[in-house]
């Protein structure tokens, strides 16, 4: 079995990145999965192979890194956290569009962009169902420069988007004709995309309306997951809205600092000013 503690060092002395965030069974897994693409015999000669330094080991860490990152989504993930988000979320953020603030989102861990453009797709359809024309900006920040890359182009196999209605997919995706699409102008101008990663991003951003960060949480240790969570509800204005994995919860102490809207599907909100906590909305 792996040395992980060794591992951690030998990836951050080459990479700059930390990866002791991480479950080391997590770790552990993709180390093997790297040892079968790489062709290297197994776990120990891994670890020698990223301890002897040099061009060979410095691509092998970054490779590690992008794996860890779990570059896994498709448009319109898990379908009913998007029927809760229409029925339960929306509203409000229109009602603070409605009074001329602008709506502002960050997709944390976005992988190739289908997050980010799914969430913007379906509160601008939303809005114009009731006769808004939000000041709508979504950000998306992942560490893996080429997956951020593939979410500035813009362009899918036309199959990435099986989940998404069909009325969102005329709406704002053009089939190219050759078995892929691409994202319309009306997504493109209100999202962006940026390299970042998620303990640095909750340092930089505040007074969002909603932050998603699904299907990341259950690849760290518990205590960087409520710290992780404690930052993301900071990066919140006072009534924001986070959005977590459908395998994921709040626990701990980010417990009582939020209003849980709709548990099922991972839906919270923090309270507004004066407000209490821990409470359940509907």
């Amino acid at each position: 079995m792996i040395d992980v503690r060794r591992l951690q060092a030998a990836v951050l002395a080459l990479t700059g990145r930390d990866v002791a965030p991480y479950k080391p069974s997590v770790v552990r897994r993709r180390v093997r999965v790297r040892c079968r693409e790489a062709g290297i015999p197994g776990p120990d000669a891994y670890l020698e192979l990223l301890e002897a330094g040099g061009d060979p080991a410095r691509d092998e860490a970054d490779r590690l890194v992008r794996a860890l990152s779990v570059p896994v989504s498709s448009f319109f993930r898990d379908p009913e956290v998007f029927r809760a988000l229409e029925h339960a979320v929306w509203p409000a953020l229109l009602d603070r569009a409605w009074a001329g603030a602008p709506v502002r989102m960050w997709c944390a861990a976005c992988s190739r962009g289908q997050e980010a453009y799914s969430l913007a797709a379906s509160f601008l359809a939303a809005a114009e169902r009731a006769g808004a024309r939000p000041a709508l900006r979504v950000l998306g920040t992942d560490v893996d420069a080429g997956a951020i890359e593939a979410a500035r182009a813009g362009g899918y196999p036309r199959e990435s988007l099986a989940c998404a209605p069909e009325r969102l997919r005329r709406r704002y995706f053009e089939d190219r004709g050759d078995g892929s699409a691409v994202v319309g102008p009306e997504l493109r101008e209100r999202v962006r995309f940026a390299v970042g990663d998620v303990f640095d991003g909750v340092a930089r951003t505040r007074d969002l309306d909603l932050v998603a960060c699904r299907n990341l949480l259950i690849y760290f240790r518990r205590p960087v997951q409520e710290a992780l969570i404690l930052g993301l509800l900071d990066a919140l204005r006072p009534g924001g809205y986070l959005v977590l994995g459908v395998s994921e919860s709040v626990l701990g102490r980010p417990w009582e600092r939020v209003e849980h809207v709709d548990p099922e599907r991972r839906i919270y909100r923090k309270p507004a000013r004066g407000a209490r906590s821990g409470s359940r909305t509907d």
